[in-house]
């Protein structure tokens, strides 16, 4: 009986053979160089070496603190993210983007990259956008995914990933919002979820608080 491959097992295998599709694809770069992936490549890469952080970050609640400690006070990864990635994460960018531009055709209040700054934590971050009418103030938090991972989570009936809860919710305590919702949408058909997240949510705040009194 074959025994079943675990999840990091499941991703590795995938992350190699992304990584083989890459190669195909580089490899059919035409002979002159020339490409506007590499233009793109770059100039993402640039804005990735902007992003200095020196405080501890909203949105790396929930993941390793040794990491995010290390990256506080200068110390460089030992693995940068490649240029796939960079250009999921402008994809994401792009969408929350669209988002935004089609809310703003509505009657709703929008704020977009609002600052929290929280010093007792030395805890800092930019929420995605505020949206308000006369019955509603919630801050949003976009999440983009690919079909396959936007679907499976949907299924699995689990709700939304506890790090991103954890960090919309150092937002809503930022600025004592009471209720924000976490807004996942799918890249490749646009089906959107939305999940609520509160401030009153005490196991939520005891994580927080906890992490970062660490």
């Amino acid at each position: 009986m074959t025994n079943k491959p675990t999840v990091g097992e499941e991703m590795n295998t995938t992350l190699v053979s992304i990584k083989k599709d890459m190669d195909k694809l580089n490899r059919l770069l035409p002979e002159n160089k020339f490409s506007i992936q590499k233009f793109i490549n770059e100039e993402l890469n640039k804005e990735s070496k902007d992003n200095e952080i020196t405080s501890w970050h909203s949105s790396q609640l929930g993941s390793c603190l040794t990491g995010a400690y290390l990256r506080r006070i200068g110390t460089k990864p030992d693995v940068s993210f490649d240029d796939r990635t960079l250009r999921v994460f402008g994809m994401g960018r792009f969408v929350e983007n669209w988002v935004v531009e089609v809310l703003k055709k509505t009657d709703l209040k929008i704020k977009t990259q609002g600052h929290i700054e929280i010093p007792k934590y030395d805890l800092t971050g930019y929420y995605d956008f505020l949206v308000e009418n006369d019955s509603n103030k919630l801050i949003y938090e976009t999440k983009s995914k690919h079909s396959r991972a936007f679907w499976y989570m949907l299924n699995k009936g689990q709700g939304p990933h506890r790090h991103h809860e954890m960090q919309l919710w150092s937002y809503l305590f930022g600025t004592d919002i009471p209720e924000g919702r976490l807004l996942y949408i799918s890249k490749d058909d646009l089906a959107m979820l939305e999940y609520p997240v509160f401030l009153d949510d005490d196991p939520l705040r005891s994580e927080v608080i906890g992490q970062l009194e660490i």
